[in-house]
């Protein structure tokens, strides 16, 4: 959690990626694990060129499964956001998670799963494809409404007549 923690603080500094990717070079398992997050972070917000997101694409492909245990994690979620997040390279991300396959990473006595990178990224162009057409139909239906709601001081509608 600290990781991700850091993670979260370290993608909100401009122009990080670099010191994200030599992070990713690191041969301990956390400063490494610390970079892919970071990627994995500015991937899901369009702060990756194709460029880059490709080499990383092809190093995540060669290096999963001989790098340590939370760096594993690390990059398959980073796999996740440039493949869910980069449509450009969308098809060989997805090449990319079919090819390795399964990622086996020790959670310790949790719950915790490593989720399938080529699933998840089904699942997230899914997801961007449902929320742009509920938005899609909220803006026709806003503009169909004809008459406001009167709403209490909470936000909420009032029951009864208006």
């Amino acid at each position: 959690m600290i990781t991700d923690a850091v993670a979260g603080t370290a993608a909100r500094v401009p122009g990080v990626l670099p010191t994200a990717t030599t992070w990713t070079k690191n041969r301990r398992e956390w400063t490494s694990a610390e970079g892919w997050s970071v990627i994995a972070i500015l991937a899901m917000r369009g702060e990756v060129d194709v460029g880059p997101a490709t080499r990383l694409i092809a190093r995540v492909k060669a290096g999963i499964h001989a790098a340590p245990n939370r760096t594993r994690y690390s990059m398959n979620s980073a796999l996740i956001a440039i493949g869910g997040s980069l449509p450009a390279l969308r098809d060989r991300a997805l090449a990319a998670a079919r090819s390795i396959g399964v990622v086996l990473v020790d959670h310790g006595e949790t719950c915790c799963r490593t989720p399938d990178a080529a699933y998840m990224i089904d699942k997230m162009v899914a997801h961007q494809a449902a929320k742009r057409t509920r938005v899609t139909g909220a803006r026709v239906s806003a503009r169909k409404k004809a008459t406001p709601t009167k709403r209490t001081r909470r936000g909420g509608p009032v029951r009864g007549r208006l």
